[in-house]
């Protein structure tokens, strides 16, 4: 009345083995995960204002540029280089205003590589 089902155990030592050797040590790794190890920096519109960060909350992802205070919040980094914002770092940005709170806050922000 019941027949037995099969079920697949996997590869074997060997097998797998075999498997491991032409994968390489890039199993697990991504190139598309994770962070790159250097910000890229795009061109800057030179009708842009330019400040540092002067305070960055990484955990809720907000901060202020400047010494008037400006505040931004992590989504508004256009160029991709959101992991590289800290509390030091020079970012360009256009004013704007937060569709909820009214307020004034910097939008289009990105990162500035700073002249040495």
């Amino acid at each position: 009345m019941y027949k037995e089902a099969n079920v697949w155990e996997g590869l074997q030592n060997e097998e797998m083995a075999e498997v491991l050797s032409k994968i390489g040590p890039s199993i697990a790794k991504s190139r598309f995960r994770g962070e790159s190890n250097k910000p890229v920096y795009q061109p800057v519109s030179p009708s842009k204002f330019v400040g540092k960060v002067v305070f960055f909350n990484a955990d809720k992802g907000y901060g202020r540029i400047g010494e008037h205070g400006q505040f931004f919040h992590v989504n508004q980094v256009s160029d991709g280089n959101a992991t590289f914002i800290k509390k030091g770092v020079m970012v360009a940005y256009e004013e704007g205003i937060d569709a909820r709170s009214k307020r004034p806050q910097a939008v289009d922000v990105q990162l500035v590589k700073e002249a040495k």
